[in-house]
């Protein structure tokens, strides 16, 4: 049986061990009139992971947010808009970056043929 004051330390160190969120960033991309150009993030654990999507534009300020999504195992979630400009994804992921995998694409927008595909590191 665990002492009272034992289990209360754990308690605490539990409580005020800070979370942190692991950040992944795409490079830039050139996207030009009539393309689509579109945030991917799967989940690869057994467990739901929380997180936040981003598409930015060259200056760093946010374009398009998606708001907290829960991302159950396996799920993928997509973040996509038309435009042009230079543009690179952020993914802020509450769990470790090896819970997910995430990219950022440039597909011909009436076709949807994918010109492009870079990793989120």
């Amino acid at each position: 049986m665990m002492r009272p004051t034992l289990s209360i330390l754990l308690i605490l160190l539990v409580l005020i061990t800070p979370v942190t969120a692991a950040i992944l960033t795409t490079p830039p991309m050139v996207t030009a009139g009539g393309r689509e150009f579109s945030c991917t993030v799967v989940n690869v654990t057994e467990l739901p992971v929380g997180l936040e999507v981003e598409l930015r534009g060259t200056d760093g300020s946010v374009l398009l947010e998606s708001g907290s999504v829960l991302l159950e195992p396996g799920g993928t979630f997509r973040l996509f808009a038309g435009g042009s400009g230079l543009l690179h994804c952020r993914f802020i992921v509450g769990a470790s970056r090896k819970s997910v995998r995430a990219a950022a694409a440039l597909a011909e927008g009436s076709s949807a043929n994918t010109m492009a595909i870079v990793p989120a590191q």
